[in-house]
Order: structure tokens, then sequence, then C-alpha cells
């Protein structure tokens, strides 16, 4: 992991209970971008990506260093109880609504890895990516077996080669809701649906949110005024 004054307080914080061993076997989140390298380093610790704030025995670990106003909301809960809490939280505007870290994960985290053949395939599935890619067919292109190929990705990329079509499609959709005004059935078949509503329950379990919503709530301001 990076030298630890090189991150904000509330990371550090995190980051120093981990070292302390006081979060072993218990519940803790940090921010995404750091989420294999403090499992690399706190094996020990239930790390949950999900949530923006969690409590485990009084130990309460926030995730990504805006979400320290949540956590000090958790703990003004805590100790002066919810209606004090959620007068805090009024006054000073904080969304305690903002419950998950879902909607802001990349599906898709920058992975390091040196495997051509997992590359090359990573590049076939993006060229690829609106039809209906069969592994069979993949793994001929690649000259291996089915068996190999998933293998080589599993290794590199830690999940399997329809997983990451998956999440490739799910995060190229997240981009045309963010940029674009298009209709959600318009972005389903751009990234490979044809079934809105399968798309639509596909997007729901992996970004937390129905792709509606998720417009609504992160589309670029230039677009709505647009």
């Amino acid at each position: 992991m990076e030298r630890l004054d090189k991150h904000p307080v509330a990371l550090f914080a995190v980051i120093v209970l981990g070292a302390t061993g006081l979060l072993d076997g218990r519940t803790a989140t940090t921010t995404w971008w750091l989420e294999s390298q403090f499992k690399a380093r706190f094996p020990a610790v239930n790390l949950s990506m999900r949530p923006v704030v969690t409590e485990d025995e009084r130990l309460v670990c926030a995730g990504a260093s805006a979400s320290y106003l949540l956590q000090a909301v958790r703990v003004v809960e805590r100790f002066a109880g919810a209606s004090v809490a959620a007068q805090c939280a009024r006054t000073m505007l904080i969304d305690t609504s903002r419950t998950s870290q879902m909607p802001c994960l990349p599906l898709l985290a920058e992975t390091d890895h040196a495997d051509t053949l997992v590359q090359r395939a990573q590049q076939w599935l993006q060229q690829h990516m609106t039809e209906q890619p069969r592994m069979a067919v993949l793994a001929e292109q690649l000259a291996v077996s089915e068996r190999t190929l998933t293998r080589r990705f599993q290794a590199a990329l830690g999940q399997a080669p329809l997983t990451y079509l998956q999440h490739l499609r799910i995060d190229t959709a997240r981009a045309l809701l963010e940029g674009g005004d298009l209709r959600v059935e318009q972005v389903a078949a751009m990234v490979g649906y044809a079934d809105t509503s399968s798309f639509a329950r596909l997007f729901r379990v992996r970004v937390g949110m129905a792709p509606g919503l998720y417009r609504s709530r992160f589309q670029s301001p230039e677009t709505r005024r647009a």
C-alpha cells in the first residue's frame, strides 16, 4: 500500500485501524480505489464496498473521504440519538439517504496484468460487445480451449469472461446515461441487450438503482441544459 501520509484523513484513519488489528474479524469499508490494496494488507478484515458507512462494535468506518460527514452523523446518532443526528444533518445539508457506494463504484476497475491472451480476449469482447458473443467462438479465435480461457481470465482479472462482458456493457451504459438523453431502451440496445427489462434488472443488481434513476442523479449538468 502507498505511504499513509499520502491519503486524506478519513482514509488514514481506516488504514490505521486496520494496522492496529482492531478491525480483524469485523466489517469495515474504504474507498473503492484502495479495495485491492486494503484486502492484500489486511486480509482478516471483512471489507464491504457497498455501504458508505459501516459500524461494527463501535468502530465506524467511511468510504471515500467525502463520506466523512455521513460518518460524523452516525457518531452523533450513537451518542446523542437519532433526532439530534437528523437535525445536525438538516442544518449542514447532509444527504443521509446516500447509504450505498454501489452507484459510484466502477465495475471495471483498472487492473494491470501481463497476460497477452487475456488482453486479446478483452479487446475482442470490447469490439463485439453489442453482439451476442459465445465463449466457444472467442476461444476459437484465440486458439485455446474455453477452459483455458476461463482459467487465464480468472487469474488475470479475478472474473470470468462473461462477467467481464456484463461489466463492460453496464459501465458503457452508465457513460451513455450520464452523458446523453437516449431512452433506456436505446441505451440497452447500444450495449447489446434486446430485452430492456432484462437490461434494467441487471443494471439494478450491478449498480444498485434503476437506469432512469441513475441518469437523473448522475447526468452531467451540460446534458441537462442542452
